[in-house]
């Protein structure tokens, strides 16, 4: 395996990891799976393989691993929205995130989502695509959320960053 295929399998690896997050948040809260951190990462790891697993293996007609069926559905989910899950359903309660977290980002999606809508010229979509003046912004941004002690959301932010400068994605827009 070269370095080329394994970066192109990355997004399905991140989303099989999201996923299983999901699956296990599912499996605590209606099945009563144990909430120990060790049978949770047993299951994020089985529930991840075999989400990576080609299905034509297993006997099936399809070629692509179940995850990739998932991305066609989901699309690639952004940094911010993979970290706000994780910590969201965490089992460790150090990873939780303040209480104000989801009112902002709920204040923010109504305020943003007339201009994505196209209702305006006003377009703050465009400024994730490489303008020095938000990038700048955003991580003042994320230098006050760590000052205010809210240090896992500027850890979320910083990650988006890091993300977005080494082309992890394949999108070149910050938003994403």
């Amino acid at each position: 395996m070269n370095l080329a295929m394994l970066t192109s399998q990355i997004p399905l690896i991140e989303l099989g990891v999201i996923t299983s997050f999901v699956l296990m948040h599912f499996a605590r809260t209606f099945l009563g799976l144990s909430q120990s951190s060790i049978a949770g990462t047993f299951f994020i790891v089985v529930c991840t393989v075999l989400l990576l697993l080609p299905f034509n293996s297993l006997g099936a007609p399809w070629s692509l691993p179940l995850v990739a069926y998932v991305r066609g559905v989901t699309g690639e989910l952004s940094v911010i929205t993979m970290m706000l899950i994780l910590f969201t359903w965490s089992s460790w309660p150090s990873c939780r995130l303040s209480n104000t977290t989801p009112i902002v980002i709920a204040l923010l999606s109504i305020l943003f989502y007339p201009f994505a809508l196209g209702f305006t010229m006003f377009d703050p979509y465009g400024w994730g695509y490489g303008s020095a003046i938000f990038v700048s912004i955003v991580m003042v941004v994320a230098l006050v959320l760590f000052f205010a002690k809210q240090s896992w959301e500027a850890l979320i932010i910083s990650l988006a960053v890091i993300a977005w400068s080494i082309h992890w994605h394949e999108s070149n827009n910050l938003w994403d």
